[in-house]
């Protein structure tokens, strides 16, 4: 079953940033990934799927950000520009 880590979703908005890189005085507070085996174990599910695109995964997390975020649809895209 495919999840959305709240990590997924703050490192979407927060960026990661390590200490030499984050200005001092800094207010958003960035942190390093906590990549475990459940993460490691989703990507290697969809590689081995085929599906590199628009396949079943994408749709799961479009519906559960949806529901995440409290609206009625969401589309994932590969940058701010594709739209």
């Amino acid at each position: 079953m495919f999840f959305l880590p709240k990590l997924c979703i703050e490192s979407c908005f927060f960026g990661i940033l390590t200490n030499n890189m984050m200005p001092k005085n800094n207010p958003i507070p960035f942190h390093k990934a906590a990549i475990g085996d459940e993460e490691i174990n989703e990507v290697v599910d969809t590689l081995k799927s085929g599906w590199l695109t628009m396949g079943p995964k994408t749709i799961e997390f479009e519906k559960q950000f949806a529901e995440y975020v409290d609206v009625k649809h969401a589309v994932s895209m590969n940058s701010a520009t594709a739209c």
